[in-house]
């Protein structure tokens, strides 16, 4: 019995397979929507939806722009930060005071939605930066490779293909 206990194989426990993972941009949709519903139904005054609203807006062109992030994974965790962690507590302080809507509240609030406002922006700034050195380096490539073509010319001069340049 000894021996063969110790030959037998184990068991294997039958698994599940792993549930379909949501891409992260849609994690975070989910989470930025939730704690813009919860802000918004609380009908805040419009300095602080107005914040609220342009950072939804930098959030959303990242996510949209998510994988253009894939070598900078310092910027992904960034916006996974400000949407899952920071921005939910900054909205979450603001509701729980009782003078929420006082003018005080609200430059504090607008403050903190401003800072993530930027935070975001940077990142969003960064994708729009990246694109252009990427065009400006294909458009460079071109002009080392096709530039000046024999026989090609802005202008008509004879209709022939010519080109009097020696």
């Amino acid at each position: 019995y000894g021996a063969g206990a110790a030959l037998t194989p184990a068991r294997k426990a039958e698994q599940l397979p792993p549930a379909p993972a949501e891409p992260t941009p849609v994690v975070l949709d989910k989470a930025l929507r939730q704690t813009s519903v919860k802000l918004n139904k609380a009908r805040p005054p419009r300095e602080v939806s107005a914040q609220a609203w342009a950072m939804e807006e930098n959030v959303r062109f990242v996510l949209a722009e998510w994988d253009h992030l894939e070598p900078t994974p310092e910027h992904r965790q960034t916006i996974w930060n400000l949407v899952q962690v920071y921005y939910p507590e900054v909205v979450d302080t603001y509701l729980d005071a009782p003078q929420y809507r006082d003018a005080s509240a609200v430059r504090v609030v607008v403050d903190s939605l401003t800072t993530l406002t930027r935070a975001a922006g940077r990142v969003r700034q960064g994708i729009l930066d990246d694109n252009l050195r990427a065009m400006d380096s294909q458009a460079q490539f071109l002009r080392e490779e096709l530039g000046e073509l024999p026989g090609l010319d802005d202008s008509y001069r004879g209709g022939d293909g010519y080109d009097p340049k020696p």
